[in-house]
């Protein structure tokens, strides 16, 4: 099934939902969850959720994603993570929000966006899902992560 939807910026009382959606994607260790958790909160705490996370669902919020301005780079954007619930996988809301994302980054100044990721097997989706959205693998830093545990940089002209 494919959503007809419009991407947005989330509400701050909607922290909770987002830090779900972490959870429940599968992707992210619990220290990455509580950097997360305690990110979401500060900005909802600040009124600035909106600013750098953008959400999508038809029935409330089933994806979630934080991009931000790289602070040293001319008009280098990093898409830290895009999660979407297991159970909408495939619906293509994935790719209405990276699309939301691409379009909000370039609108305030983004040249390029960045995506760093697992280079582990259980990362293979991932990796596709931005080959096939236009993003191009840019380097591969071995042993990031750990012993074998390469990461994976993307990269793509908004």
């Amino acid at each position: 099934m494919t959503y007809n939807l419009t991407p947005r910026a989330p509400r701050d009382d909607e922290a909770p939902q987002i830090i779900n959606i972490c959870a429940q994607s599968g992707l992210f260790t619990s220290e990455e969850l509580a950097g997360f958790s305690e990110q979401i909160a500060a900005d909802a705490a600040a009124g600035t959720l909106g600013e750098q996370w953008r959400v999508a669902g038809r029935t409330g919020i089933e994806a979630a994603a934080f991009f931000g301005p790289e602070q040293i780079a001319d008009g280098v954007w990093n898409l830290w993570f895009i999660a979407v619930l297991p159970d909408r996988r495939g619906s293509a809301i994935g790719t209405q929000l990276i699309a939301d994302v691409e379009r909000e980054a370039a609108k305030q100044g983004a040249r390029l966006l960045i995506v760093e990721t697992s280079g582990d097997a259980n990362f293979a989706a991932t990796r596709r899902f931005y080959r096939a959205r236009g993003y191009e693998e840019e380097a591969k830093i071995r042993d990031w992560y750990g012993d074998g545990s390469d990461k994976i940089i993307f990269r793509k002209r908004t």
